[in-house]
């Protein structure tokens, strides 16, 4: 009997804890089920929005760009796009863009231009004939990668020429480039302007963006520059230090192009190859570019190409 009352007092205690605690979660703040306490919510919404104006704007801009080929394409087809036509370009553009109409003359001083090349695909070289060893292993290797296309099984469906311009036509005489080019292929195209000051000439070398030094004016300006250089140093420094000069004759510093450049049968720039490339890596690197533009022309356009490109 007497171990009875202790298990009822704790049992009372019990009751009453728990009755306090209820009364404490009753008192509690009841949290509003439809309160947004979450920050990310509030956002995913615009975030699902931003997301979908990308991909609407993508997909837009994808189907422009296909478009805008597919009609280059049809006006190539259709003989609509002049290469050689710069008169639609912007300045910017002319500073950007490779190549373009260009009119020299041939060894037999008869008008050589970029027209009588269309249809054929051409490989063109700027050097001089007094280079001692870039120009003329530059030349060799140019045509040997060409005729390694001409003999191979695909080069068949290509017109390949080999074109050489002098930037020196002043020393580079029709007869000192006749002699020079009897050391290469007989198809290799050699030509020159009538003079080293020649527009035409100036006009290729900005298009090719060809840096051929200074001409005989700029050397006389670079002489007076150096000149007054030296005469501002010290009496002891004038005596002890050489005077800078340029020669006359150094007005061509730089007297080859860098790079050889493939052109397309519509006189459009295709690509360029630095001249340390071995030889098989040239004309493997032509013909693939060759092959794609043929395939860019043609494919999905439903014409088909001539059996022999540049057959005329």
């Amino acid at each position: 009997m007497f171990s009875e009352q202790p298990n009822n007092s704790n049992k009372s205690k019990r009751d009453s804890f728990e009755q306090k605690e209820r009364e404490k979660v009753s008192k509690a703040p009841e949290m509003d089920s439809k309160e947004d306490v979450s920050f990310q919510d509030n956002y995913t919404g615009i975030r699902v929005l931003l997301f979908g104006v990308c991909v609407v704007f993508s997909g837009y801009f994808i189907h422009t760009k296909m478009q805008n080929l597919q009609r280059l394409n049809k006006l190539k087809q259709q003989g609509l796009i002049d290469y050689n036509d710069e008169s639609k370009l912007s300045e910017e553009e002319k500073k950007i863009r490779i190549g373009g109409y260009w009119a020299l003359k041939d060894l037999e001083g008869k008008d050589f231009s970029s027209y009588k090349l269309e249809g054929s695909y051409y490989l063109l070289f700027f050097g001089f004939s007094l280079c001692p060893d870039v120009c003329p292993l530059s030349i060799l290797k140019m045509t040997k990668a060409i005729n390694k296309i001409r003999t191979s099984n695909e080069g068949k469906f290509f017109r390949l020429k080999p074109v050489f311009v002098t930037v020196n036509p002043d020393y580079d005489t029709p007869q000192k480039l006749d002699q020079f080019k009897q050391m290469f292929d007989e198809h290799l195209i050699v030509l020159r302007a009538e003079s080293t000051q020649s527009p035409q000439l100036m006009e290729m070398l900005r298009k090719f963006k060809v840096p051929v030094g200074l001409s005989p004016d700029e050397v006389v300006k670079v002489n007076e520059f150096f000149s007054e250089k030296h005469e501002k140093k010290g009496f002891f420094s004038r005596i002890f230090s050489k005077k800078e000069n340029l020669d006359s004759d150094m007005g061509y510093m730089n007297d080859h192009s860098r790079v050889f450049y493939l052109i397309g049968p519509e006189n459009q720039f295709l690509s360029f190859y630095n001249l340390d490339i071995e030889t098989n890596e040239l004309s493997a690197s032509i013909m693939d570019d060759m092959s794609y533009d043929l395939g860019t022309r043609y494919v999905g356009t439903g014409h088909k190409p001539p059996v022999k490109l540049g057959q005329q």
